[in-house]
Protein backbone atom coordinates (compact mmCIF):
# COMPACT_ATOMS: atom_id res chain seq x y z
CA UNK A 1 0.00 0.00 0.00
CA UNK A 2 1.56 3.51 -0.95
CA UNK A 3 -1.28 5.61 0.57
CA UNK A 4 -4.57 5.28 2.94
CA UNK A 5 -7.18 7.34 1.22
CA UNK A 6 -10.02 6.14 3.58
CA UNK A 7 -12.40 3.86 5.33
CA UNK A 8 -16.15 3.82 4.61
CA UNK A 9 -18.13 1.93 7.57
CA UNK A 10 -21.61 0.42 6.23
CA UNK A 11 -24.32 1.41 8.59
CA UNK A 12 -26.11 -2.15 9.02
CA UNK A 13 -24.22 -5.87 8.84
CA UNK A 14 -20.69 -4.91 9.80
CA UNK A 15 -18.73 -4.51 6.39
CA UNK A 16 -16.22 -1.81 5.87
CA UNK A 17 -14.32 -1.12 2.67
CA UNK A 18 -11.08 1.02 2.52
CA UNK A 19 -9.69 3.02 0.30
CA UNK A 20 -5.98 2.61 -0.90
CA UNK A 21 -3.47 3.28 -3.79
CA UNK A 22 -1.75 0.48 -3.95
CA UNK A 23 0.53 -1.05 -6.63
CA UNK A 24 -1.34 -2.83 -9.37
CA UNK A 25 -1.10 -6.62 -9.06
CA UNK A 26 -0.15 -8.16 -12.64
CA UNK A 27 -2.90 -11.10 -13.51
CA UNK A 28 -1.72 -13.64 -16.15
CA UNK A 29 -3.59 -13.43 -19.16
CA UNK A 30 -5.38 -10.48 -18.04
CA UNK A 31 -4.90 -7.74 -20.69
CA UNK A 32 -4.55 -4.25 -19.42
CA UNK A 33 -5.96 -0.87 -20.63
CA UNK A 34 -3.70 1.54 -18.25
CA UNK A 35 0.29 2.01 -18.65
CA UNK A 36 -0.56 3.36 -14.62
CA UNK A 37 1.16 0.95 -12.04
CA UNK A 38 -1.16 2.06 -9.30
CA UNK A 39 -4.33 1.42 -8.39
CA UNK A 40 -6.87 3.26 -6.71
CA UNK A 41 -8.56 0.66 -5.63
CA UNK A 42 -11.69 -0.21 -2.87
CA UNK A 43 -11.42 -3.66 -0.18
CA UNK A 44 -14.73 -4.63 1.33
CA UNK A 45 -14.22 -6.52 4.25
CA UNK A 46 -17.05 -8.15 6.70
CA UNK A 47 -16.60 -8.21 10.16
CA UNK A 48 -18.14 -10.99 12.38
CA UNK A 49 -18.12 -11.86 15.73
CA UNK A 50 -17.96 -15.37 16.62
CA UNK A 51 -18.26 -17.08 20.42
CA UNK A 52 -15.77 -19.70 19.50
CA UNK A 53 -13.12 -17.50 16.87
CA UNK A 54 -13.65 -13.83 18.55
CA UNK A 55 -13.73 -11.29 16.34
CA UNK A 56 -13.20 -12.04 12.57
CA UNK A 57 -12.41 -10.29 9.67
CA UNK A 58 -13.22 -11.68 5.85
CA UNK A 59 -12.57 -10.39 3.16
CA UNK A 60 -15.67 -10.07 0.98
CA UNK A 61 -13.63 -9.38 -2.18
CA UNK A 62 -11.72 -6.48 -4.19
CA UNK A 63 -13.89 -3.53 -6.23
CA UNK A 64 -12.36 -3.89 -9.74
CA UNK A 65 -12.67 -0.29 -10.15
CA UNK A 66 -8.78 1.22 -10.88
CA UNK A 67 -9.84 4.90 -10.37
CA UNK A 68 -12.45 5.35 -7.14
CA UNK A 69 -12.28 8.72 -5.86
CA UNK A 70 -14.97 8.41 -3.20
CA UNK A 71 -17.68 5.34 -2.03
CA UNK A 72 -20.73 5.85 -0.30
CA UNK A 73 -22.72 3.23 1.03
CA UNK A 74 -26.40 3.31 1.02
CA UNK A 75 -28.63 3.46 4.35
CA UNK A 76 -30.39 0.00 3.36
CA UNK A 77 -27.50 -1.77 4.10
CA UNK A 78 -25.18 -4.42 1.38
CA UNK A 79 -26.03 -1.38 -1.20
CA UNK A 80 -22.89 1.23 -2.31
CA UNK A 81 -22.14 3.58 -4.78
CA UNK A 82 -18.73 4.28 -6.36
CA UNK A 83 -17.58 7.63 -8.05
CA UNK A 84 -15.19 7.17 -10.35
CA UNK A 85 -12.51 8.76 -12.63
CA UNK A 86 -13.12 8.20 -16.56
CA UNK A 87 -9.32 9.14 -17.86
CA UNK A 88 -6.20 10.63 -16.68
CA UNK A 89 -6.74 14.01 -17.33
CA UNK A 90 -8.44 16.84 -14.99
CA UNK A 91 -11.15 17.14 -17.74
CA UNK A 92 -12.29 13.43 -17.91
CA UNK A 93 -15.63 12.78 -16.42
CA UNK A 94 -16.74 11.59 -12.95
CA UNK A 95 -18.98 8.28 -12.89
CA UNK A 96 -21.22 7.35 -9.75
CA UNK A 97 -21.87 3.47 -10.27
CA UNK A 98 -24.19 1.43 -8.14
CA UNK A 99 -23.38 -2.19 -6.73
CA UNK A 100 -25.06 -4.35 -4.79
CA UNK A 101 -23.66 -7.09 -2.43
CA UNK A 102 -25.57 -10.33 -3.07
CA UNK A 103 -25.92 -13.59 -0.37
CA UNK A 104 -25.04 -16.78 -1.88
CA UNK A 105 -26.09 -19.95 -0.46
CA UNK A 106 -25.76 -23.22 -1.11
CA UNK A 107 -29.27 -25.40 -1.39
CA UNK A 108 -28.76 -28.85 -1.19
CA UNK A 109 -30.03 -31.00 -3.78
CA UNK A 110 -33.09 -32.58 -3.23
CA UNK A 111 -32.27 -37.01 -3.02
CA UNK A 112 -34.28 -38.61 -4.92
CA UNK A 113 -37.48 -40.29 -3.95
CA UNK A 114 -36.54 -44.26 -2.50
CA UNK A 115 -38.96 -46.51 -5.07
CA UNK A 116 -39.81 -49.67 -3.34
CA UNK A 117 -38.82 -52.85 -4.79
CA UNK A 118 -41.36 -55.89 -4.99
CA UNK A 119 -40.41 -59.27 -5.11
CA UNK A 120 -42.60 -62.23 -4.98
CA UNK A 121 -43.99 -64.52 -7.19
CA UNK A 122 -44.67 -63.34 -10.97
CA UNK A 123 -43.33 -60.22 -9.78
CA UNK A 124 -40.71 -57.89 -11.26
Amino acid sequence: MLEFTGIYWEPHNRKVAIHTLCKKEAIPGKQEYTRDPKRHGVDIYEMINDKQLGFVVKLIGYHPAEKVLNLVWSTAGDIFVVLERDGPSTASKNVWSFYFIEKLQEVAAEADEIKPIIRGKGGK
